[in-house]
């Protein structure tokens, strides 16, 4: 139903227009130079779309039956002619408005320059369609003889080509008037402009002209009242001052008035085309112009008062001539006092002089970049205070000169937050150095304590160590002393026996505890691991008699020579052998193997965070000592090198071998390491950094 009313619609207004553009038709057919359906008809399309092409075709079928109906020679030579004259018609609405659609892209090609020429470039080429058709029906009809063809067609392709010039930007823009502010000085300018325009347009073209016959210049006195609608009032106002214009100059033509009537009708009536047309034009391009200029500067006034922070616009003169919403509130005054100022008004007063030397420096050379570069920058305020600011100028250059856009950023929150994170800052440094000063002082009493629980620890150590020894001496004594006249040869010898373990004993405790903390040195030299460990498993060799511990050696040749120190390397090869033999008093494997390899990874590399004095890539030569004995407990492996810890009886050793062991390593710039085995047993590896390249993969 929505879609049936449109049509009807359509076909009403278009035979009403068409109506009223007969009023301009040349005898003997029915082309006007004036077809202001042809815009109807375009601008119908463009707002409803193609769907209402039958309202067109009907519109200009009952138009020009109606015309035929008047001659009685028509006939069915009229009805047909008619149908023709309708067909292009409705081709031609198709035609123009597919076209603007696809090539411009809008449904309002009048708001923009390049859009208009669009506009008409495809006006010019669409209504070849309709003048096309309706000339050659009429000629085909005999309506138009062929000596008049050619003047036929023009006056057509004219009448339409105005027609949608005039009656569809009308149609189309109609809209903006309500985008004008209407004021009661608007409405003023309105009325005057109206009086003013009828009194030249009649004065021109009207009963009054009969004194101007002849004088075409004249006639471009209405120009300047177009270029007044069109900067005013729009492409409507244009439209609207052009369609009252064009009814005076074409009433004015047909009836020999106007500055055309002294040519023949035909010419009459084309110079008045030519005319309409390039006043229609002019006026279309100025008032896309101007809208053009308008939007650009309400789009650069909403972005200006939008933006976050102070804007303002300053001329060549230092002058103020805009200011956002939030210049107002940085600066404390309204904007009617800051616009026409001069922008020293927001300078302090301190810095105003040398303020305009650098803006008048500034606009002899504009280029956007930040103000005061490395300098702190301020503002005043309208009560006199300084505000911290940040300042962006961006030179802008129009046809009425150039301008500054200033961008101007408060950073008074930012500065107080300085302000207080250095002062936070300050004071953290402060309370770190306090701290730092208490934990220093603690750190030195905490390491006194340790030295102190140290020597405890050592003493309780060596008491408990030595006690044994002492206490058999003791209670030899005893028995000799009580028991001397009673004992015989052998039970004195048995009990200076026990003696003399007991202070061999104590003696083995001395003598360990005087090599652990006496002063050590090494004398290295270049040693062959390999021959070291075959020499250190000789001289135990003897603990291997009659049990069933099976050795196992995985030398890897060609190891790559150490700075070792040979008598203190073996006795800690020696001490490791001996250890790994005792814990295994019935059987097992004894494993000793060497290799050497790059630290790759120290994470994974055996000993873990024991690695520190290694880093990554550097060679590496090890030698690991392995049984398959018990293990040692988890509680007990974190005590494994303190001095008198060991897991072994008291009569078979001090506790003192391992510790020895861990310092003559260290002495080498080496790494002990004491692991349990996933499969059972203990192994013991010892890792020495050599700075020979690595020419291969070791191998075992």
């Amino acid at each position: 139903m929505k879609k049936l009313l449109e049509i009807g619609i359509m076909a009403v207004a278009y035979l009403t227009t068409a109506l009223f553009g007969f009023l301009f038709a040349i005898p003997p057919g029915n082309v006007t130079i004036l077809w202001p359906p042809s815009g109807l008809a375009l601008a119908g399309t463009l707002l409803r779309g193609p769907r209402i092409w039958p309202g067109i075709w009907m519109g200009s079928f009952l138009a020009n039956l109606i015309f035929f109906i008047h001659m009685p020679t028509a006939g069915m030579a009229g009805l047909l002619v008619s149908c023709a004259i309708a067909t292009g018609s409705t081709l031609q609405a198709l035609a123009g408005a597919f076209l603007i659609r696809n090539w411009v892209g809008t449904q309002n090609p009048f708001n923009r320059s390049r859009d208009m020429v669009m506009f008409l470039g495809i006006g010019i080429v669409a209504c070849l369609i309709a003048s096309t058709c309706g000339v050659a029906g009429l000629w085909l009809g005999r309506f138009v003889g062929s000596a008049a063809f050619a003047q036929t067609w023009l006056t057509w392709w004219l009448g339409d080509l105005i027609g949608v010039c005039i009656v569809t930007p009308l149609i189309i823009t109609w809209g903006q008037f309500s985008r004008l502010d209407w004021t009661p000085r608007r409405w003023g300018e309105a009325i005057a402009f109206v009086c003013a325009w009828v009194a030249v347009s009649e004065f021109i073209f009207g009963s009054h002209s009969a004194f101007a016959v002849n004088k075409y210049p004249l006639a471009w006195a209405v120009l300047p009242f177009i270029i007044w609608a069109g900067v005013r009032f729009g492409s409507s106002g244009v439209m609207l001052s052009i369609m009252a214009m064009a009814y005076l100059a074409v009433k004015g033509a047909g009836t020999g008035l106007g500055p055309f009537s002294t040519q023949s009708p035909p010419e009459s009536f084309l110079f008045t085309q030519i005319f309409m047309g390039f006043i229609t034009v002019s006026g279309l391009l100025v008032a896309a112009i101007f809208f053009e200029r308008q939007e650009a500067e309400e789009q650069f006034r909403l972005t200006v008062e939008g933006a976050p922070y102070a804007m303002l616009v300053v001329d060549g003169e230092g002058r103020i001539v805009l200011a956002n919403a939030q210049a107002e509130s940085t600066f404390g005054y309204a904007r009617s006092e800051l616009v026409g100022r001069p922008v020293e008004l927001l300078i302090p007063s301190r810095v105003q002089g040398a303020h305009e030397r650098h803006r008048k420096e500034f606009f002899h050379a504009p280029t956007a970049r930040p103000m005061g570069q490395g300098r702190d920058l301020y503002a005043r305020h309208k009560d006199g205070t300084e505000i911290p600011v940040e300042i962006g100028l961006n030179p802008i250059r129009t046809s009425e000169g150039a301008f500054i856009l200033a961008a101007i950023i408060d950073i008074s929150e930012r500065k107080r937050g300085e302000k207080a994170v250095r002062w936070a800052y300050e004071e953290l440094e402060r309370r770190v150095e306090q701290r730092t000063a208490e934990l220093k002082e603690k750190h030195a009493r905490l390491i006194q304590a340790e030295k102190l629980e140290s020597i405890g620890r050592l003493a309780a150590s060596i008491v408990h160590e030595v006690k044994t020894p002492l206490t058999l001496l003791r209670l030899g004594v005893e028995r000799i002393t009580k028991d001397l006249d009673r004992m015989t040869e052998d039970d004195l010898k048995g009990v200076l026996d026990d003696m003399v373990y007991a202070v061999e004993g104590a003696d083995r405790i001395i003598k360990g505890l005087l090599k652990y903390s006496a002063p050590v040195r090494i004398e290295p030299e270049p040693t062959d691991l390999n021959a070291l460990v075959e020499e250190a498993f000789l001289q135990v060799t003897h603990k291997l008699r009659g049990s069933c511990i099976n050795p196992i050696m995985g030398l890897t040749p060609g190891l790559p020579p150490l700075m070792l120190d040979r008598q203190k390397i073996m006795q800690v090869l020696v001490n490791l052998i001996s250890n790994a033999i005792d814990a295994m008093p019935v059987s097992g494997i004894l494993r000793i193997e060497t290799r050497v390899d790059r630290i790759r990874d120290l994470d994974s590399f055996p000993g873990g965070g024991k690695t520190r004095p290694f880093v990554l890539g550097d060679s590496v030569v090890s030698v690991s000592v392995e049984d398959t004995g018990p293990g040692i407990s988890e509680a007990d492996l974190p005590k494994i090198f303190d001095p008198f810890f060991t897991t072994k009886p008291i009569e078979q050793g001090t506790g003192l071998g391992l510790a020895i062991s861990k310092t003559f390593v260290e002495l080498h710039g080496g790494v002990i390491q004491v692991q349990n085995r996933e499969e059972g047993g203990v192994r013991v590896t010892l890792t020495f950094k050599t700075e020979l390249k690595l020419a291969a993969s070791p191998h075992r």
